[in-house]
């Protein structure tokens, strides 16, 4: 089958550029052709500069905003990363492109909030194209908000329904009376082995965050002293850290989790790859993240709570996590999903 993955391809982020090229890979593997539906929001540049600069009023700030374009550049040069169709503006146009399923998901595409949100992430429009979802988000939109009715009836002619989170599956029911079937992130299902670049530094604690998180600079630079670890900010600069990679592309990003001691983050993709490199890792609570990710700490079995200053990161660090239980679990959760995506597809051939 040909099969297109609507989502977020070519957002200037690398937790989307890790999950699209996750699912596309894992369609593959299921012996599918796959390619990305390119669909980009009107105002997806402006929001990409916005969200890589991470400051307010950014055209006071030049440095930044160069800075915030520079990494927008290396993210567009890495399109190539996935296959992607021609260019579309339209559920018509999906109907176009010959495709024999259409998937939406995964991520926050579900988000009417969301500042590159359209009624196409819902299917408003495609009318020949069979749908399913796969792992799309509703974030933190109120679950008990309801939808306009274009997204309603595009929601209702979906062959099968997934979700990444419980808020989603009480989103999605709450609007069309349909229960969602909970899968994994598509990060979790592809393991890329082959994908990462090595960094050229050993020896540091992994900063990966969308906060500046400024206020706990005298803890983590504390703490990586008495560890004798170098600080390295993966995405964002910040003043005081060892080493800035913030023009990291995606395969240094990869690498740059393998390959750290520890990691603090306030990123869902950020959680989910410290667990899947088996790092300890130190949780911030960012009120956009909290609900998937509370979930994928439930589905790890990971019992972790947010920082608080209130407590050394010494402490913190010292409760262990058993990756050896994680693995268990998140094996589980592949071959649940794999199995879904297995069926979803067979069941429109």
């Amino acid at each position: 089958m040909k099969i297109g993955i609507l989502t977020w391809y070519s957002a200037c982020n690398y937790g989307a550029r890790a999950h699209s090229y996750a699912l596309r890979k894992t369609v593959e593997s299921l012996g599918h052709e796959c390619i990305m539906v390119a669909f980009r929001p009107v105002n997806e540049k402006h929001v990409n500069i916005r969200a890589n600069a991470a400051i307010n009023h950014i055209y006071l700030h030049p440095h930044r905003l160069i800075k915030a374009y520079s990494r927008c550049q290396i993210f567009e040069k890495q399109i190539s990363m996935n296959p992607v169709s021609s260019q579309v503006y339209s559920g018509a146009d999906i109907d176009k492109l010959g495709l024999d399923l259409l998937i939406l998901g995964s991520d926050e595409i579900f988000n009417i909030a969301h500042p590159t949100f359209d009624p196409i992430y819902y299917g408003v429009g495609v009318e020949n194209t069979p749908i399913i979802t796969y792992a799309p988000s509703s974030g933190q939109y109120d679950v008990n908000q309801n939808l306009p009715e274009d997204m309603k009836r595009s929601l209702e002619r979906i062959r099968a329904l997934s979700a990444r989170d419980q808020h989603t599956v009480a989103f999605i029911y709450n609007n069309i009376r349909r229960k969602a079937e909970i899968v994994a992130d598509p990060t979790i299902l592809y393991d890329f082995d082959l994908e990462y670049v090595e960094p050229r530094w050993s020896k540091y604690l992994l900063i990966y965050a969308f906060d500046s998180w400024n206020e706990y600079k005298d803890q983590i630079t504390k703490y990586a002293h008495d560890q004798e670890l170098a600080i390295l900010s993966l995405g964002q600069h910040r003043s005081w850290v060892d080493v800035n990679y913030d023009l990291a592309t995606v395969p240094e990003w990869l690498g740059a989790f393998k390959y750290a001691d520890c990691v603090i983050t306030d990123s869902f993709h950020g959680t989910v790859f410290a667990a899947k490199y088996h790092k300890p890792f130190c949780l911030l609570g960012r009120s956009d993240k909290l609900n998937k990710i509370n979930d994928f700490l439930t589905d790890s079995g990971i019992d972790r709570a947010y920082y608080s200053s209130d407590i050394a990161l010494s402490e913190y660090f010292s409760k262990i996590i058993d990756f050896d239980d994680v693995d268990k679990n998140l094996k589980y959760l592949k071959e649940r999903s794999v199995k879904y995506l297995k069926d979803a597809i067979a069941g429109v051939r």
